[in-house]
This record gives structure tokens, C-alpha cells and sequence, in this order.
């Protein structure tokens, strides 16, 4: 995927935006919407682009991710952010599990760009309303999208120069 929006309604398998066969990077830009969870190792490698998980995420979260922005509100499961390069993982909670990464004390910060993040993601949820609007199915769910500009920021991966970062939504 290089642009674009992708939207899906339920829950998604495996691999979510990984590399095809062959292929050494998986997302390169546009934006994924997920209603539902997503299996592991979701957002391999992915360099650009913004994905947002309405549900939970599975093993193996943004294993090598190269860049971009991915935004978790459901639980994550366990080895997430190993590897990671640049770009930002947000998650609406604090994981109940421990990254596979080594990973930075955390800080709390406040960041004036997260409410262009939350705008950005409105505008998505409004364009897609009302690209379903004409039909009575399927209809996009309305998701909750947050409004903080606080939150506990670690970086990591340490062991890849840790230049990515990890933002727990306060």
C-alpha cells in the first residue's frame, strides 16, 4: 500500500500491512482503519502511513517498523515495538505486557501535535460515514477518538538506536 484509505468493519487476520513475499517493507504511506482487532505481527516493517486499531492487537506489534503512525485502543499482546527503527506507537492504555524491545524510562509530556493526529482521524471517520451513508450497509461505526495532548513517552528500540517512540495516552 503506498496511499489511499483501507477500512474494515470486523477483525483482521495476521500481518496486517507486512511486507509481501519478497518485498522488503510493508505499508509505504495512506491510512488503515481497523473497527475490530488485528492478529499478530501487524505493521511489519511498515514506512510510512497511519493505522488505527479500534480493537486489540496481537503478538508481534510493528516488528522492524520503519516509520509511521499506529494507534492501538484496545489491549496489546506481548513482544510489541522490537525492532523499531523511527515513528510512533500510541496506545490508548498502558500495555499489561512488556515490550520485547529495551525501552527508554518513561516521561510525561505534553505534545502539541497529537490534536492534528486526532484531526486527521476524524476527517477519516467523517469521509468514511459518508462514503457508506448512501448505502444502508455496510454502515462505518462511529469510534471513540481521543483528545489528549498529554501522554508517558518511552523511546525505543534502544538496541536499533532508539529513535522511535511509544506514547501511552493520558
Amino acid at each position: 500500500m503506498r496511499g489511499g484509505t483501507v477500512a474494515i468493519t470486523g477483525n483482521c487476520g495476521d500481518r496486517l500491512g507486512g511486507p509481501l513475499p519478497g518485498e522488503w517493507s510493508g505499508i509505504r504511506g495512506g491510512d488503515v482503519i481497523i473497527a475490530g482487532n488485528v492478529g499478530s505481527r501487524a505493521c511489519h516493517r511498515m514506512r510510512r502511513g497511519t493505522v488505527w486499531i479500534a480493537g486489540d492487537a496481537g503478538d508481534y506489534l510493528a516488528p522492524q517498523m520503519i516509520a509511521g503512525t499506529i494507534l492501538v485502543q484496545g489491549k496489546i499482546s506481548s513482544h510489541w515495538g522490537v525492532g523499531m527503527r523511527r515513528g510512533s506507537l500510541l496506545f490508548a492504555s498502558v500495555p499489561d505486557c512488556e515490550s520485547g524491545a529495551s525501552l527508554s524510562p518513561s516521561r510525561n509530556l505534553e505534545l502539541s501535535f497529537l490534536p492534528l493526529v486526532w484531526n486527521h482521524l476524524r476527517s477519516l471517520q467523517i469521509g468514511l460515514a459518508e462514503a457508506c451513508a448512501p448505502r444502508e450497509r455496510p454502515r462505518w461505526p462511529s469510534l471513540a477518538i481521543p483528545s489528549t495532548r498529554w501522554v508517558e513517552r518511552r523511546i525505543g528500540d534502544l538496541s536499533t538506536r532508539g529513535n522511535g517512540e511509544i506514547l501511552v495516552l493520558q
